[in-house]
């Protein structure tokens, strides 16, 4: 347990002064390793080794000026990733607090990553405890109303490459079979919302639409979730109509045209 500790804190160490000799950059814009240790008040050893491994992951590059450093491009990537999600947090911010407000149950807000959908907001309602996805966590592609949405919209090669896959089960009503899988995203690129009940946790619902920027291209969806007679008390359509607003909206506010038509029409 001891060796374990000590070895798990000399990787938090290294990590910090990693982080140091970023930040260290990030102020100066090129700097020296001897620059650095001394700033940092570190070994000259240690800061060439650290800057060795910072560029063998592309986020330090050596500067036109010999000897120097600065920050890498890997960096900048890394950096444009995290502002289109945040782009999207903040597109969503009002139409997530008005669907909560109208429903008081608890809404997502969800982005494509890899073959999972990734919760990155929520505002949670009465029974958010009973809720299988929270923020930062995930739910295959196949599984929920707000994953589905996004699923349905993907291109062609990767759900082809998606359904070669084991779809997994949550419950008994968890679409496991590729047929009855590919008929549902059908319907939710018709109709441009998705609906699930009990498939993710039984008697729980949930309904999740799509929504898109101005290209059209497909940036994450928006999903309400409750207990199954709850968000269903006004009917699927109302609940339909609601989620679908909630959607157009980011859409709008992501550059999304409004004469465009609903859903758009995506070459997959």
């Amino acid at each position: 347990m001891g060796k374990e500790h000590t070895a798990v804190q000399g990787s938090v160490n290294v990590l910090l002064k990693a982080g140091a000799i970023l930040e260290l950059l990030e102020q100066r814009s090129d700097l020296s390793a001897v620059e650095i240790a001394e700033l940092a008040k570190e070994p000259r050893s240690t800061v060439y080794r650290l800057l060795g491994t910072l560029q063998q992951l592309g986020w330090v590059e050596s500067a036109p000026s010999q000897g120097r450093y600065r920050l890498g491009v890997r960096l900048f990537q890394l950096g444009s990733a995290v502002a289109r999600t945040f782009d999207v947090r903040t597109a969503a911010e009002e139409a997530m607090r008005q669907l909560h407000a109208d429903t008081g149950e608890t809404v997502f807000l969800l982005v494509p990553r890899g073959s999972n959908a990734l919760c990155i907001s929520e505002i949670g309602g009465r029974w958010v405890r009973s809720m299988a996805i929270t923020v930062g966590t995930t739910l295959p592609l196949h599984i929920g109303a707000g994953p589905r949405a996004l699923l349905a919209f993907q291109p062609e090669p990767f759900y082809q490459a998606y359904v070669a896959e084991s779809l997994v089960e949550f419950t008994e009503d968890s679409l496991s079979n590729a047929a009855d899988l590919e008929q549902n995203l059908e319907q939710i690129r018709r109709e441009g919302v998705a609906t699930s009940d009990g498939d993710v946790v039984p008697g729980m619902a949930a309904i999740g639409a799509p929504f898109f920027d101005h290209v059209p291209r497909l940036r994450g969806a928006i999903s309400l979730s409750g207990p199954r007679p709850v968000v269903f008390q006004d009917g699927a359509e109302k609940v339909h109509e609601r989620i679908i607003e909630a959607a157009k909206s980011i859409s709008r506010r992501l550059g999304f045209e409004s004469e465009n038509s609903w859903p758009p029409c995506i070459t997959r």
